[in-house]
């Protein structure tokens, strides 16, 4: 292996200068010795996997890793030939670099990680690492870790967010569960992929979920379709007048998209709405948000929410899972904006605190990158200052009622804000969800007391669909 790696790095070098050089002669307009340098790049990726192919088993991670950037050099030559020039520096840059940066990544660290089964080239492992969650590895307990999951699991997992968990926590806790583990099997296992699309779509849960304790609807689109807030279908011109008549700010929301993306602020001043300081009309509407939007009247959440980042409309995301026929509360957090923000995403930057059974929060944050606050970056609040989330079991009997609406999905996510009065304002759903962040923001695992049962039951199901493989 070592023998391996002194010739695989100096490759993996010399193709990264190598392609910095032809995005240089690119954004220079010298496109005779960006071609040089990038055919350089070529030769060394050939190189390479000579060098590797006792190790470029089919499904492998390497394998894969090659095959992906394969695709793209593929589609960067094609380019080349074409002499279509316009956007190919960024080309290069985003999907060829950050390829070869990985793997020069992986090839530097997977000696000594991929004997506890870490994967190096996955987000989570650079994400953990460079927090400084992996620096210490106890080899009995990750031998404790692939004993459980051998038992409950029926296979191995990647034990890197049971590090970052105890270095957080400061507990050692075989129950967290890998967030591969929950996107591939278990999110798949729970809900069903077909109806998450229609489950998705923020145009129908008034009708779905509930219009009483949720944003006021303005209007909406939907395929094109303009329609009021009582789902009459209505004119563009009368759209356009709805509106010009509402003279308040309004929440503009993509419709098809969660986790807080695609939405926008209309803000209202001198008779017409603004957004990021520019006046807008319909057609400019229609051409960010497209045919799938939604007009709402903005929120005025309780000053608590607000206190830690007033920008934003900051939330309070609650897990629930329908399980041996009940709606069971798993763990909740508080999701604040960051830098000013107008959402509280926190699958882009903002910040998770995890809420105690009687509403206090913990006294740490988690960033998107796993980085821990006690304090917020943006404003400076100091999160043990915080009182309680207002009416807080009241917040999580209201997410269990919401799910007992949903049939085709056992497990979700709920985005709460909460108004001035202190009510639960339902915002929208989740099927997915960041568990890593879940577990290290609440410092507990995802499914508690029914972990060995779900993945019992994840394994059970694996077992018969490949047993049904072999059967056809």
């Amino acid at each position: 292996m070592q023998n391996i790696q002194e010739k695989e790095l100096p490759l993996l070098e010399k193709s990264i200068k190598a392609i910095k050089y032809s995005i240089d002669d690119l954004r220079n307009e010298r496109y005779d010795q960006a071609i040089q340098m990038y055919n350089t790049v070529l030769k060394g990726y050939e190189t390479f996997k000579s060098v590797n192919q006792p190790n470029l088993t089919k499904g492998s991670l390497l394998q894969v890793k090659l095959s992906e950037l394969h695709k793209k050099h593929e589609e960067v030559v094609k380019k080349f030939e074409n002499n279509e020039w316009n956007g190919l520096d960024k080309l290069i840059e985003e999907d060829i670099l950050k390829r070869i940066e990985d793997l020069q990544y992986y090839v530097d660290n997977r000696e000594y990680y991929e004997k506890y089964n870490i994967n190096v080239l996955h987000k989570y492992y650079k994400m953990f690492k460079e927090n400084g969650y992996l620096e210490v590895i106890d080899d009995q307990k990750i031998e404790a870790i692939q004993t459980y999951y051998k038992k409950h699991y029926k296979g191995k997992v990647d034990p890197s967010l049971h590090l970052a968990y105890e270095k957080i926590t400061g507990e050692f806790n075989l129950q967290v569960i890998p967030q591969h583990v929950i996107w591939h099997e278990v999110i798949p296992f729970l809900n069903s992929r077909e109806m998450m699309r229609f489950y998705s779509d923020k145009n129908v849960y008034d009708n779905l979920i509930t219009k009483d304790s949720a944003p006021e609807t303005v209007l909406k689109r939907v395929n094109g379709q303009y329609y009021d807030r009582h789902n009459n279908t209505i004119s563009r011109s009368k759209a356009f007048k709805i509106l010009f008549d509402t003279k308040e700010d309004l929440i503009v929301k993509q419709s098809l998209s969660d986790d807080g993306k695609g939405i926008g602020k209309l803000t209202y001043k001198n008779h017409a709405h603004y957004h990021k300081k520019k006046k807008y009309t319909m057609k400019e509407i229609e051409e960010i948000w497209k045919s799938n939007f939604i007009v709402q009247k903005l929120i005025k959440q309780h000053s608590i929410m607000a206190n830690p980042h007033p920008y934003s409309v900051n939330t309070v995301r609650v897990v629930t899972l329908r399980w041996n026929d009940e709606i069971h509360y798993l763990m909740s957090y508080a999701r604040f904006g960051v830098n000013y923000s107008l959402t509280d995403n926190a699958a882009s930057d903002g910040l998770c605190v995890g809420i105690s059974p009687d509403g206090t929060l913990k006294l740490y944050a988690v960033g998107n990158k796993g980085e821990i606050y006690d304090k917020h970056p943006t404003t400076g609040y100091d999160f043990s200052d915080f009182d309680k989330i207002p009416n807080f079991n009241k917040v999580i009997d209201f997410a269990k009622d919401l799910h007992n609406r949903i049939l085709h999905h056992n497990y979700i996510s709920w985005d709460l804000a909460i108004d001035n009065n202190g009510e639960p304002i339902f915002i929208e759903m989740n099927f997915w969800g960041t568990a890593w962040k879940y577990q290290l923001a609440c410092g507990q695992s995802i499914f508690g007391e029914f972990t060995e049962e779900i993945l019992q039951a994840v394994a059970k199901q694996r077992e018969e669909q490949l047993a049904k493989q072999k059967d056809k």
